[in-house]
């Protein structure tokens, strides 16, 4: 999952980042107890050695009424940026449907779904080891440790930030760990799916991949919501990436831009609304 630049390589400056999507938090209507949430950061990112769970391996924190695992600092951070950008998404018709994550980090997203949403249900895949052992943590059911591809595998490069893992390579710092890859088409789990409210991508420049292993899904999705890679390795060129959208559901329009990733002088990425189908 990428973020926005919030993840510095200073404490300081993650702090100063911190406070400023504080402020941003704070003006948005999202559907969360925001002072309970904020004041629980605080702590967190003060005295994150006192919320270490020592049985899970993981920073435990009991927020809403549940306890929500993170990998690090950074993590809460991912989580809050999904209300801040999100929220709009509170607007589409998609209430009660199914969602699919593909990217799902630790569950930052479905956590924010099952607040903004309320869904009948999220299928969330995640393939590196560390994040997906997480995802487990925070999601109950319907977790697959798969990337989506129509190859067999694939090497993922895992930086110390696995927020940021990818197919391609991520930083001097990194490991690599060899990934399963499954077409979202063959899954029965999804093939048993009439409809779905909303697919979500977000695969660090594995864009192209997961569309051509989920054109039969696509055709059955009502939203896509995908974050298009701009300046960073990728499979595909995002021109390419959008053209191969349109061909396999020629109906798609674009219909929000959203949030935009990297940095004031240089944009990554960059999060696209496409209205797939006016009705399932």
């Amino acid at each position: 999952m990428h973020t926005e630049p919030y993840i510095y390589n200073t404490l300081a400056k993650l702090a100063l980042r911190s406070i400023q999507l504080d402020y941003e938090l704070l003006r948005t209507t999202v559907p969360m107890r925001k002072s309970e949430f904020l004041w629980k950061k605080f702590l967190f990112m003060l005295f994150a050695p006192m919320f270490w769970h020592e049985e899970s391996q993981a920073y435990r924190i009991r927020i809403w009424g549940k306890n929500i695992y993170f990998e690090g600092r950074s993590d809460i951070g991912i989580l809050q940026s999904q209300f801040i950008h999100n929220t709009y998404l509170s607007l589409l018709p998609i209430r009660n449907e199914i969602i699919i994550d593909i990217g799902a980090h630790v569950g930052e997203f479905a956590i924010f779904c099952d607040y903004a949403l309320h869904p009948k249900r999220i299928l969330s895949f995640e393939p590196v080891e560390q994040s997906y052992r997480i995802l487990q943590k925070n999601k109950e059911s319907d977790t697959y440790q798969y990337a989506i591809g129509s190859s067999s595998h694939t090497t993922m490069h895992v930086p110390e930030n696995t927020a940021f893992s990818s197919s391609f390579p991520v930083s001097k710092n990194e490991t690599q760990e060899i990934a399963p890859c499954v077409r979202l088409d063959d899954m029965p789990e999804v093939q048993r799916l009439n409809a779905i409210g909303l697919l979500k991508i977000d695969v660090e420049g594995m864009e192209y991949d997961v569309l051509s292993a989920s054109k039969e899904t696509l055709r059955k999705t009502r939203y896509l919501l995908i974050e298009l890679g701009i300046a960073r390795a990728q499979t595909k060129p995002p021109l390419d990436t959008l053209v191969y959208i349109k061909k396999i559901v020629p109906e798609a329009k674009l219909i929000h831009v959203g949030q935009k990733f990297g940095s004031e002088f240089r944009t990554d990425s960059i999060d696209l609304l496409f209205q797939v189908a006016d009705k399932q």
